[in-house]
C-alpha cells in the first residue's frame, strides 16, 4: 500500500478496509467505515489520486481510477472510474 504525504484518515481510521496493492495520493481525507478493495483475489485494486475526499461509509471496489480533485459522498458505492474535478454521489430510490 502507498499513502501520499498529507493525507490522512477521520477517526484515527476506525473500521478502515484498505487492500495492500491500493495506491492513495498526497492530501486525501478518508472517513471512517471505508472499504478500499478489489474486486477478488489476485485482481487489481483501486487507485485514488491527489485531493480527493471519501466520505464515511463509502466503497470502491474494482480496478477503478478516482482522478484528482474527487469528492466520495458518504455511504457510496464506486465500481466505476471517476474523472478529475467531479462529485461521485449515489441516492437509494425507496420502492
Amino acid at each position: 500500500m502507498s499513502i501520499g504525504r498529507g493525507s490522512f484518515f477521520n477517526h484515527a481510521g476506525i473500521g478502515v478496509l484498505i487492500n495492500p496493492k491500493v495506491i492513495i495520493g498526497k492530501n486525501c481525507k478518508i472517513g471512517n467505515n471505508v472499504s478500499i478493495v478489489g474486486q477478488g483475489p489476485y485482481k487489481e485494486c483501486p487507485r485514488i489520486g491527489n485531493n480527493v475526499y471519501i466520505g464515511s461509509g463509502a466503497v470502491i471496489q474494482g480496478p477503478v481510477i478516482i482522478e484528482d480533485n474527487v469528492i466520495v459522498a458518504p455511504n457510496a458505492v464506486v465500481n466505476k472510474s471517476v474523472h478529475t474535478n467531479m462529485a461521485f454521489l449515489q441516492r437509494l430510490l425507496a420502492m
